[in-house]
């Protein structure tokens, strides 16, 4: 039996402060809820170690939450492959990032 090699494009979401993490944690939440392969540091580790894991990794997509993205609730999505940024609501990024259905 052949296992397919095939794996989802990994989202990795990253804060910038406490208030940020909740947020991410909510999301990360409602991404898995609608079968996105996503996860974000618990540790609560800087952004920089944060975008370290990210690369080591090797996710597809990031989505970054900082206190400006919270006062203006709003998301900011990065394709990592293109460079493609984007910000947008909760619910923009879920559409985004859930898997197409055939």
């Amino acid at each position: 039996m052949a296992i397919p090699d095939h794996q989802p494009a990994l989202v990795w979401l990253i804060y910038h402060s406490e208030a940020a993490r909740a947020v991410q944690w909510q999301l990360l939440q409602t991404l898995r809820a609608h079968d996105v392969a996503a996860d974000m540091d618990h540790s609560g580790r800087s952004a920089k170690a944060q975008f370290k894991i990210l690369s080591r990794e090797q996710a597809r997509f990031s989505v970054t939450v900082g206190d400006a993205e919270l006062g203006n609730n709003s998301f900011v999505l990065k394709d990592l492959q293109s460079g493609e940024q984007n910000t947008l609501s909760r619910d923009e990024v879920v559409l985004r990032l859930q898997p197409k259905r055939s």
